[in-house]
């Protein structure tokens, strides 16, 4: 249970962090 939970923790992290390079790099054209 323990291991699903990190998994989703970075799975969410991941996306958050590619959500951010991408309205980083929208902003930057």
């Amino acid at each position: 249970m323990a291991k699903f939970l990190f998994a989703k923790l970075v799975n969410n992290d991941y996306l958050y962090r590619r959500k951010a390079l991408k309205v980083n790099q929208h902003e930057e054209e």
